[in-house]
């Protein structure tokens, strides 16, 4: 079974010359073209068939106002075989949309979203689902592909360089626009599905967030001096000793350590630094200090 996570937003938009306030064009509502790209990798990995994914059953889910049944409708008329809406506000947080979406998809096999909306841009409800699920994610992919043993995908790394993914069992995956186009709907398709139903859901109560909030503003790092620099010195002593140059410094560590203890480790250096404090069982940012 193969879910698709889909999200309707102003395609098009006017920026009042005088006000500056944003007008969205209300015949230009529907899904980015990343989301239509993963609708379309979806229905050719359904086609195909692999051994981990139920051929002919993909599901387009979306968390959303009902401004979004009009965009479910579509992807019926294209091959989607249902369509499921998680009644949620257009402007909702990602961690509350990823949790609403998890809460359907929940034992698809693959789960494949666009990598990011046309209206906040972030990218994270694809990682923020994974998480949710427990499994496996392959995120900004440029080439998703059926193979004999699973799927076979690509995303971008540093300097045009690609990482070649083979994908097996439960997943999530995002892709990017220009991955695939979307299929045009038949007519007829597209006059049945004017009537079809779109099931509606709504969100469980919200859970424990993902990240506590330990403050209220920004967080600033601290200074590296605590005290202003000797006025009596000469100018290019007062630089050297706020840039702390040409001083002695830790010499950089190469570590190989498993995730786990890698984490631990570069918590323990910001402790060291004095960037992270200890308050309990919770390490918390270190509350920053004005010059005297």
């Amino acid at each position: 079974m193969i879910a698709v996570c889909m999200k309707s937003v102003a395609r098009r938009v006017e920026v009042d010359a005088l006000d500056a306030t944003v007008r969205a064009d209300p015949t230009s509502w529907g899904p980015s073209a990343a989301d239509e790209a993963a609708l379309e990798v979806a229905l050719r990995i359904a086609q195909v068939g692999i051994a981990e994914v139920v051929a002919d059953d993909v599901i387009a889910v979306c968390a959303g106002p009902d401004r979004a049944d009009a965009m479910l409708r579509t992807a019926l008329a294209c091959g989607a075989t249902r369509a499921v809406r998680v009644d949620l506000a257009a402007d909702a947080d990602s961690t509350v949309v990823a949790a609403a979406l998890a809460a359907v998809v929940a034992g698809c096999d693959l789960v494949i979203c666009g990598d990011h909306s046309l209206d906040r841009g972030s990218g994270s409800v694809p990682a923020l689902v994974a998480a949710e699920l427990g499994v496996a994610q392959a995120l900004g992919c440029v080439a998703v592909a059926a193979a004999p043993d699973g799927l076979a995908a690509a995303r971008r790394t540093d300097r045009g360089g690609r990482d070649l993914l083979r994908i097996g069992g439960p997943a999530v995956i995002s892709v990017e626009g220009p991955v695939a186009r979307l299929r045009r709907a038949g007519v007829p398709p597209l006059l049945e599905s004017m009537d079809a139903a779109v099931e509606v859901t709504f969100p469980e109560p919200a859970r424990r967030p993902h990240a506590r909030v330990v403050a209220s503003r920004p967080y600033r790092p601290r200074p590296r001096w605590h005290r202003a620099p000797d006025p009596a010195a000469p100018p290019l002593r007062r630089i050297l000793d706020l840039t702390e140059a040409m001083t002695e410094r830790t010499p950089p560590r190469l570590l190989e350590l498993a995730a786990g203890p890698a984490a631990d480790a570069i918590v323990a250096q910001l402790g060291d630094w004095g960037y992270l404090t200890a308050a309990g069982n919770d390490v918390v940012p270190t509350e920053s200090r004005s010059v005297e």
